[in-house]
């Protein structure tokens, strides 16, 4: 993880959480190592890793839908919503 990440942070922001979700997912660390590093429960992390793949996901469709309301994150939800509609 880069150093800028070592240092105690009071607040996690959405930059810090990306940084370290990219760090895992190009193998520079684990949830793991993550959550003992930062006393994070594993369950935080797993789920910003989620939430990046899904975002990155829609980021790259050729027709990105827009910002969606977190509780359309979650695949199933969002494709539950749009067929009843």
């Amino acid at each position: 993880m880069s150093t800028t990440m070592e240092e105690e942070f009071k607040r996690w922001t959405a930059k810090r959480k990306a940084q370290l979700v990219l760090d895992i997912l190009q193998g520079r660390t684990t949830v793991a190592e993550a959550s003992r590093a930062y006393d994070l429960p594993p369950s935080d992390i797993e789920e910003w890793v989620e939430d990046g793949r899904k975002g990155m996901e829609n980021a790259l469709r050729a027709k990105p839908l827009r910002r969606l309301p977190r509780q359309f994150l979650h695949r199933e939800v969002y494709e539950q919503t749009n067929m009843a509609q």
